[in-house]
């Protein structure tokens, strides 16, 4: 388990994002109760107006009156340059002091793996405790959803379990969300059944990607505006939806590259996508409707979406509309 521990930064990484986000925030409220009187300031390289001479000063900073402070750096590997990342390795290796100062927990937390050559990432795993959080797929996967229902003294039978994977394609997060509907949906000491799965996740989900994605691979223009729409209509984020549509469409690359290299195994392609294998199964079964081309192809519209909707270019549901019909 990891520990709060003095003079030492903290550095949590991986494809397992949601577990490395729920550590980190272990991590705050751990530090805010036993220090109620410290600062705690997020620099994120996701935000825009990120500033590095202000994580530098804050750093720097001592009163009269040393007080605690737990500074967290996000997304340092994934969203800032080279550049960003080299001027923080400088500032690191010139602040000896920071091993041994016991006013000071910083905790750089990054929502990827970065490369292993990098330098900034050698430093961290070098001169910090560090966790990496491997995406959890298989039967641990399995047995973290039985754990998480098992703590609100609720039972779900083996087959809802695989369906509930199925509708999440595995995503943590998506997960999360939804055995907190079944957990609000059922009373302590009942069994999930497969139908309950059906009822709240599938149908009652608020961004049901999985059943929109498989109506896109049918040609079934349709029924995917339909699905879309519903969606929207249901207040979902259409930026959630995007990112859910990216994450699905990424998962079926993988596979169909795989599939196009000869490897047509589910459990050799979920080992070597990471990716859970009734969601591998389903998705051998997707990629038959469409060629490795047409895949890319969408991928790379989705990523155009993404850039047109952040940057403002255009309004994102217009954008999604756009897709479905191009498709």
């Amino acid at each position: 388990m990891l520990k709060i521990i003095k003079q030492m930064i903290i550095f949590l990484y991986g494809e397992d994002d949601f577990s490395s986000n729920e550590k980190l925030r272990q991590i705050k409220n751990k530090f805010k109760k036993n220090n109620p009187e410290a600062i705690s300031v997020v620099f994120d390289f996701n935000e825009k107006e990120f500033v590095i001479n202000e994580f530098k000063n804050i750093i720097d900073t001592d009163g009269l009156f040393s007080v605690k402070k737990n500074v967290i750096l996000r997304n340092i590997f994934s969203d800032g340059s080279k550049d960003d990342q080299d001027e923080i390795l400088d500032f690191l290796k010139s602040k000896k002091n920071i091993f041994s100062d016991n006013n000071l927990y910083l905790v750089v937390w990054e929502k990827s793996n970065p490369r292993k050559n990098n330098k900034l990432f050698k430093f961290l795993l070098n001169n910090s405790k560090f966790k990496e959080f491997i995406k959890k797929q298989g039967l641990q996967l399995e047995k973290w959803i039985e754990k998480s229902l098992t703590e609100s003294n609720l039972q779900i039978q083996k087959n809802a379990i695989k369906e509930l994977i199925l509708y999440s394609s595995g995503n943590m997060w998506q997960l999360s969300n939804e055995i907190k509907k079944l957990k609000n949906y059922k009373n302590k000491g009942e069994v999930i059944s497969v139908e309950d799965i059906e009822k709240i996740v599938s149908v009652g989900s608020e961004a049901n990607i999985f059943e929109t994605v498989e109506a896109l691979l049918q040609g079934n223009k349709k029924h995917a505006l339909q699905l879309l729409h519903n969606q929207l209509d249901q207040d979902s984020d259409p930026f959630y939806i995007l990112s859910m549509y990216v994450y699905q469409f990424r998962n079926l690359l993988k596979i169909a590259n795989l599939c196009s290299r000869g490897i047509n195994n589910q459990y050799e392609i979920a080992k070597l996508a990471k990716i859970h294998p009734f969601v591998v199964q389903k998705g051998i079964q997707q990629v038959q409707a469409i060629s490795l081309l047409q895949l890319k192809n969408i991928y790379k519209k989705l990523e155009q979406i993404d850039e047109s909707a952040k940057t403002g270019k255009a309004d994102i549901k217009l954008l999604l509309d756009r897709l479905v019909v191009s498709v």
